[in-house]
C-alpha cells in the first residue's frame, strides 16, 4: 500500500500538487496540505467491482467515475 509519506515525496521530487494513480483497493479522494500548498491525490477503483476513471471538465474539474 502507498503511504502518506510515500505519495508526498513522490509528488515533491516531480513538483506536483496532483497525484492519480491506480487502485490500492481504495478508491478515494485526498485533499491535503503538500509544501504549504494544496494537493490532491486521486486513488482509482479496483476493476473486479466495475470500472472507474477519472474525467476533467472546466466547469467541474476532476470528477470520479465508474463504467
Amino acid at each position: 500500500d502507498a503511504t502518506p509519506e510515500g505519495i508526498e515525496q513522490a509528488m515533491l521530487e516531480q513538483s506536483a500538487n496532483v497525484l492519480i494513480h491506480g487502485h490500492t483497493h481504495r478508491p478515494e479522494t485526498q485533499q491535503f496540505e503538500l509544501d504549504g500548498k494544496p494537493a490532491t491525490r486521486f486513488v482509482l477503483p479496483a476493476w473486479h467491482n466495475g470500472a472507474g476513471g477519472l474525467q476533467y471538465n472546466d466547469t467541474d474539474g476532476f470528477q470520479t467515475i465508474t463504467f
